[in-house]
């Protein structure tokens, strides 16, 4: 295979490389990949014997203008269906932010020659994506499939979907419901996930359920009815966490997993799982122990039918690192492998896997010899040779790769748009108002203020990473956004765009107050606590002398507001940490944070 090809780091790769498969079958693949940021070209062509083809073929382009990608050829595309669908297509696809267009057909790897369209098999489908509130972006689907010449189980398949996918802190919801128009008929399909990722605690909730005339896009006919997981996890120490996986697709198959992990410090790290079923109950122990160079990995799982036990050991030694495991279940499987480093330049793999089962029995004997040679210019030697039974195969690869550097040229571009972002969501809608005059700084030298429409622009901009800066300084000091420096990393010849949404900013402010009956409210006879040292997300503030305390000029945002000095002798009422979500524009006031006097011990003291 033969690469040509400028990678993401601004470099140039050329490399040789061949494959062959000792025996009665031979492949020799040549590629070609020319990449350049914006544009991409991949060619390949196949021999397989006596037969030559066109293997695959794809050229896509960046727009200049927008924020679109135009591919020709293959594509593979994602439709996020309740059943999802992965197309390998071979036809026309146009990738944006708010608009996909795909036309073409699946791609048939049996052969090396490119698809064509005489059979009437055809792939037409659009995707939109729109935000009609913060926060819950939608993503409306259509999609027709044909195929006329009965290769799928059925000749077209017409689907259309509506997907939304919404996070709330560290709470994710995703809904998908779709229908389709089939010769079965008219079926409908929903899939609901729910993820909630916390440190000490979380889970995950998935649930699918299908008509019985719905057919997926992969128009292949499927079970009906309705699948339902839940995953979910504790952590309440370092040590010690829980998980447990409730499956559940009929009355006759649910399926129930509990697991322990246990990982002191300095010992041995357990697992044990339990798995419930209708028909049988298996059990899992899993052991894990390093110590300085030594790793040694245990399991067992037994239930009433079979045992299963496996271990696996590996020791580094200076630069060398060996391994070696054994697996038994139903047949025996052992495995021994070593690598090592030679000074500089070479690194050297070798492994051996052993299988037997009955009266089946392989190994697998492999080496691979890499080495950099100079600055850029690569080696890699593969050799493996297999045998089944009686009957044994061998792999050969060898490739040279060279590179040449291009991160000096000065050759990319870019800009954005300075803009009051009046409904919050980081987008210059429609009613968003540009800002006109502000500087904005790259690197911190070369400066540019944004035009009449809020843009502004760095033409021939070396290739590599850099930092924009606005700065504000014309500005009044409740207007301000939540980043103001941005880096970028720029390819040669490429366009990025930053853009830096503005915002009335908000406050914060609030007082400390002897809280001496412990309500968690300030009565008339309590009063404030001066000098108590408060942290709202990094930034510090004292209150005065009648408790009171303010922060402000906050970007929108969630904050943590939490006391960091009191006075000696006194706690926080609540140990809880306060959170307080700041709108833009807004001001949070009357934040209360009780303090109360620590109790004295009472000693006891015996007289005789």
């Amino acid at each position: 295979m033969l690469f040509l090809l400028v990678a993401s780091n601004n470099r140039v790769y050329t490399s040789f490389y061949t494959y062959h498969r000792v025996g009665g079958h031979s492949v020799t693949d040549l590629y070609i990949d020319y990449f350049l940021h914006r544009y991409d070209l991949r060619l390949a062509l196949e021999k397989r014997g006596d037969q030559t083809g066109l293997k695959s073929i794809s050229f896509e382009i960046d727009s200049v203008l927008g924020d679109f990608r135009l591919a020709l050829g293959d594509k593979p595309y994602r439709v996020r269906a309740p059943v999802c669908t992965n197309l390998d297509l071979w036809g026309l696809s146009l990738i944006s932010r708010g608009l996909d267009l795909f036309l073409g057909r699946e791609r048939d790897h049996t052969t090396s020659l490119p698809p064509t369209f005489e059979d009437n098999r055809y792939i037409l489908g659009v995707r939109l994506h729109r935000q009609p509130l913060p926060r819950i972006p939608l993503d409306f689907y259509l999609v027709r499939r044909g195929d006329k010449a009965g290769y799928s189980q059925v000749s077209s398949n017409t689907a259309a979907g509506v997907n939304s996918e919404i996070k709330v802190g560290k709470v994710t919801l995703d809904n998908r419901l779709w229908v389709s128009h089939t010769e079965e008929g008219i079926g409908a399909s929903y899939a609901f996930d729910g993820q909630l990722m916390a440190q000490k605690y979380g889970g995950h909730l998935n649930v699918t359920t299908l008509t019985r005339e719905y057919i997926p896009l992969s128009s292949v006919k499927m079970h009906r009815g309705s699948w339902f997981r839940l995953n979910t996890y504790q952590k309440p120490a370092d040590w010690l966490g829980f998980s447990q996986d409730l499956g559940y697709t009929s009355w006759q198959d649910v399926r129930l997993t509990l697991n322990t992990r246990l990982s002191p410090a300095r010992l041995p790290v357990l697992t044990y799982g339990v798995s419930l079923s209708r028909e049988k109950v298996s059990h899992v122990l899993d052991g894990q122990l390093n110590y300085k160079n030594l790793g040694v990995n245990a399991n067992y799982e037994w239930s009433r039918e079979h045992h299963a036990y496996g271990i696996r050991l590996s020791q580094d030694i200076v630069n060398c690192r060996l391994w070696s495991s054994f697996q038994r279940c139903g047949s025996d499987v052992w495995q021994f492998g070593m690598m090592f480093p030679f000074p500089r330049y070479v690194d050297f793999k070798f492994y051996f896997n052993y299988a037997s089962r009955q009266d089946h029995c392989s190994h697998t004997t492999g080496f691979e010899i890499s080495s950099k040679l100079f600055r850029d210019l690569n080696l890699n030697f593969t050799y493996e040779y297999i045998r089944h039974n009686s009957a044994s195969d061998q792999h050969i690869s060898f490739s040279v790769s060279k590179s040449f550097d291009f991160d000096r040229v000065g050759l990319s571009f870019i800009s954005g748009r300075v803009f009051m972002d009046g409904n919050n969501n980081g987008i210059y809608d429609l009613g968003d108002r540009a800002i006109s005059d502000i500087e904005v700084v790259i690197d911190g030298k070369s400066a540019t203020k944004t035009d009449k429409n809020g843009i502004y622009m760095f033409s021939f901009v070396r290739s590599g990473q850099h930092s924009v800066n606005v700065n504000l300084g014309c500005m009044p000091a409740e207007i301000g956004t939540a980043q103001r420096s941005r880096s970028v990393d720029t390819r040669l010849l490429s366009q990025a765009r930053i853009d830096f949404p503005l915002e009335v900013l908000g406050s914060l402010s609030g007082s400390v107050f002897f809280d001496n009956n412990n309500n968690g409210q300030m009565d008339e006879d309590e009063v404030g606590v001066p000098n108590v040292v408060l942290a709202l997300n990094g930034y510090l503030t004292a209150t005065d002398t009648d408790g009171a305390f303010r922060f402000a000029n906050l970007a929108s945002g969630t904050y943590v507001l939490e006391p960091k000095v009191l006075p000696p002798e006194t706690i926080a009422a609540s140990q809880e940490l306060l959170f307080v979500y700041i709108k833009p524009g807004v001001s949070f006031k009357d934040c209360r944070i009780g303090v109360v006097r620590k109790a004295r011990p009472v000693k006891k003291k015996v007289f005789e």
